[in-house]
């Protein structure tokens, strides 16, 4: 702002008060789910008949009903003998027959025993990859800054899909284990698949939790996926009221109105309250242009008798914006008034209060507040003709702003 244009802070009131007129401005400081595992048959020794014996080796075989041996010559004996002994052999190979045939068939059994076994493990992964086994992805348009978990505050969406639960079933998701406060539900179609948006509200405590889903059936996901749930304005989420978030930059275009309190005088304002939005969890910065120390000159005349003045100040500002609240200080640093006509000067011994705002988003991007202008003595100012004085009044007032220029 060039010299000669006039700021309008609190009125001053003197002997010959200057009138002051619109202040300058400029930026100030300047914000997954596996399946249920498939048991194996463990590999046992090779099968082993038993080791059956000749069951006549040793013994005389008995024969029933007991042979009646009819009297040999003595040259026939020998015959009679081999022929015995040919009997005998028969004899034992039909045992070893029957001992080989116990051997096949205990074979048999035990592996008819190992297929059915086999069959029933084959059985029980079928029925374990035939069960639903759910899974659910989140989606999220907020993140926390510098870890890319997701995030959400009250009022915000998760957008959430499931996949492979039961089919044409009731999906209840669940916070933490316990249903989702609010009790947020969806419906699997016939494949069991779904989506659902689900809404945050104030009951989901701040924090960091896991979201799990639960069908009808009670099959519930193994996965889980993280959500933090954050205080509204952080993490760019929109703050309260739909309010802009703490990390974005705009402009309130402010329109004030109030009254000066001792010479009951209305006045009005407009400014360009600028928000300057930093990373979490630090908030805006708000100020107007010009506080910065800069120094600048205007001239006037003053409010009762007309005199006309010339006068050089700076100011510097404190404000912040967080949650859709917004404050702002302005300190009046220096400030050196001398009058045209007689070279009168007083001169600011120590910064004051110039003015303060306040105010909180309410919607449809308007904020609405309070200002107040500060009183300054005339303590606080050093005349050079020892019989002047000058002094600022203090006002109060009211004031709606509209959002501009934001950037988030």
């Amino acid at each position: 702002m060039s010299s000669g244009q006039a700021y309008n802070a609190g009125a001053p009131v003197v002997q010959g008060t200057p009138q002051i007129g619109g202040v300058p401005n400029i930026s100030g400081t300047p914000t997954p789910y596996t399946n249920a595992p498939i048991g194996h048959l463990a590999q046992g020794p090779a099968y082993q008949s038993p080791v059956t014996s000749n069951p006549y080796a040793g013994q005389q075989p008995t024969y029933y009903p007991p042979e009646q041996h009819p009297q040999h010559e003595p040259g026939k004996h020998h015959a009679q003998h081999t022929q015995h002994a040919q009997h005998l052999h028969h004899t034992a190979a039909g045992a070893t027959k029957v001992a080989g045939g116990s051997a096949i068939k205990t074979i048999i059994i035990v592996v008819t025993a190992v297929v059915v076994v086999a069959a029933g493990g084959i059985g029980a992964a079928a029925y374990f990859l035939s069960r639903p086994q759910p899974l659910i992805s989140i989606t999220s348009n907020y993140k926390v800054v510098g870890t890319g978990t997701l995030a959400g505050a009250s009022g915000t969406i998760l957008h959430i899909s499931g996949q492979k639960f039961s089919g044409n079933s009731a999906i209840t998701f669940l916070l933490d284990g316990n249903a989702a406060p609010g009790n947020p539900s969806a419906q699997s179609d016939s494949n069991g698949n779904f989506r659902a948006d689900v809404k945050i509200t104030d009951a989901w405590s701040v924090g960091r939790h896991t979201l799990t889903a639960r069908d009808a059936s009670n099959y519930s996901t193994k996965n889980s996926v993280s959500v933090v749930v954050v205080q509204p304005g952080t993490a760019n989420t929109p703050g309260p009221n739909g309010a802009p978030p703490d990390d974005a930059t705009f402009t309130i275009d402010l329109s004030a109105k109030g009254t000066y309190n001792s010479v009951n005088q209305p006045f009005t304002r407009d400014e360009a309250l600028h928000i300057t939005g930093h990373p979490d969890p630090a908030g805006g910065t708000a100020c107007l242009n010009g506080d910065n120390g800069q120094k600048f000159t205007s001239s006037g005349v003053t409010l009762d008798t007309h005199i006309a003045f010339s006068e050089t100040y700076s100011f510097s500002c404190q404000g912040s914006y967080k949650s859709g609240k917004v404050t702002y200080t302005e300190t009046l640093l220096t400030d050196v008034i001398t009058y045209t006509s007689s070279g009168v000067s007083c001169t600011l011994t120590s910064p004051q209060l110039n003015q303060q705002v306040t105010g909180s988003y309410t919607s449809q991007n308007t904020f609405t507040g309070t200002l107040t202008y500060g009183h300054v003595p005339q303590s606080d100012f050093h005349c050079t003709n020892p019989n002047s004085y000058f002094y600022y009044t203090g006002g109060q007032g009211t004031w709606t702003g509209t959002v501009s220029g934001l950037q988030s």
